[in-house]
Formats: C-alpha cells, structure tokens, sequence
C-alpha cells in the first residue's frame, strides 16, 4: 500500500496554528460550561417571568440538528483512524532512532498544545484569538507561559531537523493526524453536551409553552407577581424544595402529584427547578383559579 503523505510547514507561527485548533474546541466547552439561563421571578408581565427560556420549538430543531452532526462526526473520526493505522506503518519503517526521534517530537506537541490551551484560557479574550499576539513576549498578557510555548515550539523544530524531507513527512503526518482527531473527539463531546442541556431545557421551555396557552385561553389569565409571592410564601415559605409533614404536598406551591402531572410535570415537584415550579403553577391558576389551593389561594383574589 502507498501513502500519499501531506507537507507542513514548520515556522513557529504554523507549528501554533495546529496547536491552537484542539484548544478552540477546548475553549468552546468551557464557555459552554459556564453558560447559564436566568430567570427574572421579580417580574410581573408573562414574557419577563419566562426570561431567556426559548420556545420549545426552537430547542428542537437545535437538538436535531444535533443529532445530524453526530453521524458526521463519528464517520469522521472512523476515517481518520484508518489513516492514522497507515500513517504508523510508514513510521514503523523508520529506524529506532528515527521512532524515538518521533516520539520525543510528539511529546513535545503535546506539552505545546497544552500550553496553548492555558494560554487562550488563561489570558486572551476567547473571540481574539491573534496569533500575533501568542508568539510577542512583549505584547503578551502572560509572558513566563508565553515563553514556555516558544520554548516548545523552538526544541520541536530543533528536532525536527535531525529528520530528512521524508522522514518529516511521516512524523507531520502523524502530528497533524493525532490532532484532527483531538479536535473530532472535542468536537463531539460539545454536540453530547449542547443536546443534553438542550434536553433538561427542552422540558422548561415546555412547561412554559403550556403556562403561555393557559394564560391567553383559560378562564383566569395572568395574576401579578406580588400575590404569587404572597401565595408562594404561604404554602412553603418560599422553599422550592418544602416537602410537607405528610409527604403529600411537594414544592414551593405544594403540588401533589396528581395535579403535578395534570399541568405536565414528572417526577417529584420539590425537585423541579424554580422555573419550571413557576411555570406549571402559571398554568394551574389560569385554568382553574385559585381553587387548588384551598386556603392559600385567598392571596391570588
């Protein structure tokens, strides 16, 4: 079998540029990480209380989405699997020295790479990724790490020129190889981890599609957030999570769990999240008033 075996070149700034496409999607996990949704409970309108919580419509096609890029994805990373079996061949034909040579070389890419990554994390804004910038010790934010990458980045090129042209072909071709498949595989868990907070959202933006249909067609509309507040405080004190002494009344409304499920909810109500209780007692009171609960309800009047 013949191996058709791609050039790279090896200025410092191309050596970083291939370092820097596994810490991108580093770096897009940890924004994604650090996402959160917020809720504005203090509002009064339907609209403010619901917030940033998106139409249940837009979530799924979001998660469709999703769910078309991960075949890609994975036929991807099978392919570049099979290349890389057929980049080690050709370097299991090096000699010892030649094979160690290359595994000295792919460790130092790898403490690089991660010096890159800490580098863009640690002190660059992420949407100002200047490759300028990595490689000026003077302009740098962080200079002692900023050093510490040139220094890699110099011992690799040292090394490298102990190969010839082939034989640099062969280590540049596993180099670039192992990295593609670094940057599928970080791809990947960030399509795992968009769907699977787009899934708990998807129930939110459900129970909040629902409060918005009961709002504009039940008999009893929309109550201002001030008796919401004086309900709530009857019935659990504000405590999402109350639970009372006979373990049938769950949450901060006391649902019990044949009303739970009869506004759409699953599971224990004194486990929901805030917004979804907000959300499904919403819907509750349009549709039936105050009545659910008996003696607090006197504060929605």
């Amino acid at each position: 079998m013949s191996e058709q075996l791609l050039e790279f070149p090896s200025h410092p700034v191309f050596v970083i540029r291939r370092f820097l496409v596994a810490a991108c999607a580093v770096l897009a996990m940890f924004i994604l990480c650090t996402s959160s949704t917020a809720l504005k409970v203090s509002a009064e309108g339907y609209h403010e209380l619901r917030g940033d919580v998106p139409k249940a419509s837009f979530l799924q096609s979001q998660i469709a989405a999703l769910q078309e890029t991960r075949p890609r994805l994975v036929g991807e990373l099978k392919q570049l699997h099979t290349d890389l079996g057929v980049a080690m061949e050709a370097a299991e034909r090096l000699s010892i020295a030649e094979q160690e040579l290359t595994l000295e070389i792919e460790r130092l890419q790898a403490f690089t790479q991660s010096m890159a990554v800490n580098l863009l994390l640690g002190t660059l804004p992420y949407s100002e990724w200047d490759i300028d910038t990595l490689i000026n010790t003077e302009t740098s934010m962080d200079v002692k790490l900023n050093q510490h990458l040139l220094s890699g980045v110099n011992q690799i090129q040292k090394l490298e020129l102990q190969l010839d042209d082939n034989q640099m072909d062969v280590v540049m071709n596993i180099s670039y190889i192992h990295g593609e498949i670094e940057r599928v595989n970080s791809e990947l868990a960030v399509v795992d981890l968009q769907e699977a907070e787009a899934l708990e959202l998807l129930v939110l933006a459900e129970a909040w599609d629902r409060a918005e249909l009961a709002i504009t067609y039940g008999r009893h509309g929309f109550a201002p957030q001030e008796k919401w507040d004086a309900l709530r405080f009857c019935e659990s004190t504000n405590n999402y999570a109350a639970i009372s002494s006979s373990g049938k009344y769950r949450g901060a409304y006391q649902f019990d769990l044949v009303t739970w499920q009869s506004v759409g909810g699953s599971g224990d109500p004194a486990s929901a999240s805030p917004s979804e209780q907000e959300a499904r007692a919403r819907e509750l009171y349009a549709l039936r008033g105050a009545s659910p609960w008996p003696i607090c309800g006197r504060h929605l009047q």
